[in-house]
């Protein structure tokens, strides 16, 4: 389970959430690549069927929920990669 943010509002990153979040991670990841980008807007949910999300990771990328993502142990790096993808801010 994440730490419990000093402020509201924040996430603190610890091994525990790099670990839960691993697959997201790394599909995250991947979108430094054109054609990975290209690959996942043809078919999103074909592309996240090739990682080891849990159901929970896959619909809160699929649904673009940003506080889902890092509650389920996203990387603000990582899932700002999926956000530039969308055109959008993660602010």
């Amino acid at each position: 389970m994440s730490h419990k943010p000093e402020v509201e509002g924040t996430y603190v990153f610890g091994i525990e959430d790099n670990r839960r979040g691993y697959a997201l991670n790394k599909l995250c990841g991947t979108f430094k690549d054109e054609a990975c980008r290209e690959e996942f807007l043809a078919d999103e949910k074909a592309y996240c069927d090739k990682f080891d999300l849990t159901p929970e990771q896959r619909t809160a990328i699929l649904t673009r929920d940003w506080v889902a993502m890092l509650d389920l142990g996203g990387s603000i790096f990582y899932v700002f990669k999926l956000a530039q993808i969308d055109k959008k801010s993660v602010q």
